[in-house]
């Protein structure tokens, strides 16, 4: 059975690839079945590019020690309240005296709620639901994951119609293929695209948006499944004390990167670009590209402090290269800066650390500097 939840002033953001399990009351059986098959609805749900939210469980999740970590370092874990129940959405309902009426069910956001307001509080949100009606000629295990798929059908079909639907040409069967931007690599993605004059090599500027965004696959991983959005937001927030903040950067005197703020954090690089960063942070007016062999005598000399030796032949030339404003190894090496970061909280904070700009700018380092601590200052 399919229905329509109205639901007032969320204190979140609905998203449309969210599936949530709710109940007006508890029924202990369906409970019991999603704790016992509840990797095999994660897997059905995942592989469909949705996420199924079971609020008890999801819970746990959201105040483990590294996803409090990574979405919010500058936090404290505050004394963890009463469990989260199936029923809490249901605490937003317009008509709260229909509560006891909802069945189990599997509920998810509906273009209407878009129409209000992307923000969290909106007067009004909708939400559909898809309760499980029993047959005698299916299992409870097939009417569950029917339910499921019915849904998942809804939001793919919700999301053809929204801007985060894209197509493209099947060349192999004439046809169009469908393809979710939601779930396009974002290491590939840039926001514009550009072109270059016939029979001229790109620069490392014009590139700077698209490879320095690259990041390795199993960090990208990590990153997606510590990202919280949404209700998994909200639910984070319950948990964590002390507002939002950037913390400083300590440069130690052999040249290891601390955040002190972040529970002493190490970001860790390799050498070459751990002295890009360091060359970046020098300069807080930041650096042209078209510039870069101006600036190839001092990354040199950090090189050479940072890595306590002399140069080699062969890191001279990877020197050369990485300020070779035709070359592309300085977006690799801002690439793997801004994996560094990534990698151990979430973006928002993240690039006020990392190297950015855009195209015909300074690339430069946004921390204000007075947020920066050098135990043995580059002279």
């Amino acid at each position: 059975m399919k229905f329509t939840l109205e639901l007032h002033r969320l204190p979140f953001k609905p998203l449309k690839t969210q599936i949530i399990y709710t109940e007006g009351k508890e029924d202990l059986g369906v409970n019991k079945f999603i704790l016992e098959h509840y990797e095999l609805i994660q897997a059905f749900c995942i592989k469909r590019g949705v996420e199924f939210c079971y609020l008890p469980l999801l819970a746990e999740e959201v105040c483990s020690a590294e996803s409090i970590s990574y979405n919010a370092p500058y936090a404290t874990v505050k004394e963890l309240p009463q469990t989260i129940g199936n029923d809490f959405i249901l605490n937003f309902m317009l008509h709260p005296e229909n509560r006891e009426k909802v069945p189990p069910s599997l509920i998810y956001a509906i273009p209407s709620c878009y129409s209000c307001s992307d923000e969290p509080n909106a007067d009004l949100s909708l939400y559909s639901g898809y309760s499980f009606e029993p047959s005698v000629n299916k299992t409870f295990k097939e009417t569950f994951f029917i339910a499921l798929a019915h849904a998942i059908d809804e939001i793919k079909n919700i999301k053809k119609s929204g801007v985060l639907f894209r197509t493209r040409k099947d060349t192999s069967r004439d046809s169009v293929a469908e393809q979710d931007a939601t779930f396009i690599d974002r290491r590939s993605f840039s926001k514009e695209i550009r072109f270059s004059i016939a029979n001229e090599k790109p620069d490392a500027d014009s590139k700077f948006d698209r490879e320095a965004a690259k990041i390795a696959d199993e960090v990208f991983e990590r990153i997606k499944r510590l990202e919280k959005k949404g209700i998994t937001r909200y639910l984070l927030e319950q948990y964590i004390s002390g507002k939002e903040q950037l913390s400083r950067l300590r440069i130690t005197s052999d040249y290891r990167i601390f955040l002190p703020d972040y529970e002493n954090m190490e970001i860790e690089m390799k050498p070459l670009p751990k002295a890009v960063f360091l060359l970046f942070l020098r300069h807080p007016e930041g650096i042209m590209f078209s510039y870069l062999p101006d600036f190839r005598d001092e990354l040199r000399e950090i090189y050479k402090r940072v890595k306590s030796s002399p140069v080699s032949a062969a890191t001279e030339r990877s020197i050369e290269n990485v300020t070779d404003p035709l070359s592309n190894s300085i977006n690799e090496k801002c690439s793997r800066i801004r994996e560094a970061f990534v990698s151990r909280f979430e973006e928002h904070l993240a690039q006020n650390y990392f190297i950015t700009g855009t195209r015909g700018e300074p690339k430069r380092i946004k921390l204000p500097r007075q947020l920066v601590e050098w135990e043995t200052p580059l002279t």
